[in-house]
C-alpha cells in the first residue's frame, strides 16, 4: 500500500483547523488525515517521551518517566505502517508529519500494554456460576482449553472465563482472535469485548 501524507497546510485546510488548535484534540486530527489518506484512525495510550515544555500540563505529569499512560489516538494502515499527526505536541515541537513503517514500542493500540498488566490468572468455573456454550471448532476449543489451563477441552464457559478471554491481548488469542471473538458475540456476550478490540480484529 502506498501511502502518501499530505502537507501540514492541506490537513489545516481538511479539518479547517489551524495547528495551533491542535493540542488536545488527537481524534479529530487523526480521524481528519485517515480520511485523507486511507487509513484507520485507532485509539490506544502513549507511553513515549514528553517534553517539559508541553502545552498540555497533565502531559507532562503522565509522560513516560512517570510510565503512566495518555490516551491517544493515531493512524494505522493495512501494511503496518502508521503515522501520528500530533506527536510533535508531545515534544513541543514545528508541527510536521511523517509516516513510520511501524509503530514505536510507546504506542499501545487499544490497550493492549495496560490489558496485560491487569489481566491475572484464567478465573477457573464456580460452583453455580452462569455458564455459556460457544460455537467453536474442535481445533479452538482445544486452543481456550490450553489458554484456561483445562486439563478437558470444553466449549462450555464460565462467565468469568468468557470474560477473561474477551479481554486478553490479542497475540495471546493468536491464530484464533477472530473464531473468539465471533464465538462470544453468537453467545450474546459481545459486550464484554472492548470495542477497541473488535475493531482491530473485525476491521483490520
Amino acid at each position: 500500500m502506498l501511502v502518501l501524507l499530505p502537507t501540514i497546510r492541506a490537513l489545516e485546510q481538511h479539518l479547517d483547523l489551524t495547528t495551533d488548535r491542535w493540542p488536545g484534540r488527537c481524534a479529530t486530527i487523526a480521524t481528519g488525515l485517515a480520511e485523507m489518506t486511507g487509513g484507520t484512525a485507532v485509539r490506544g495510550h502513549y507511553y513515549g517521551p514528553v517534553s517539559n515544555f508541553c502545552v498540555i500540563p497533565s502531559f507532562v505529569m503522565r509522560s513516560g518517566q512517570t510510565g503512566m499512560p495518555i490516551n491517544h489516538e493515531w493512524v494505522s494502515y493495512k501494511d503496518g505502517s502508521m503515522s501520528d499527526p500530533t506527536y510533535w505536541v508531545f515534544g513541543h515541537c514545528t508541527p510536521f508529519l511523517r509516516l513510520q513503517r511501524k509503530a514505536p514500542h510507546f504506542y499501545d493500540r487499544a490497550g493492549e500494554r495496560l490489558r496485560r498488566e491487569m489481566m491475572g490468572r484464567p478465573p477457573g468455573q464456580q460452583d453455580g456460576e452462569k455458564a455459556f456454550l460457544l460455537t467453536i471448532q474442535t481445533d479452538v476449543m482445544l486452543f481456550l482449553a490450553t489458554l484456561l489451563g483445562r486439563a478437558t477441552p470444553s466449549n462450555l464457559l464460565s462467565l468469568g472465563e468468557l470474560v477473561w478471554l474477551a479481554n486478553l491481548p490479542q497475540d495471546m488469542l493468536s491464530p484464533y482472535n477472530k473464531a473468539v471473538y465471533n464465538a462470544i458475540d453468537a453467545a450474546g456476550q459481545r459486550a464484554f469485548i472492548p470495542l477497541d478490540s473488535w475493531k482491530w480484529v473485525m476491521d483490520g
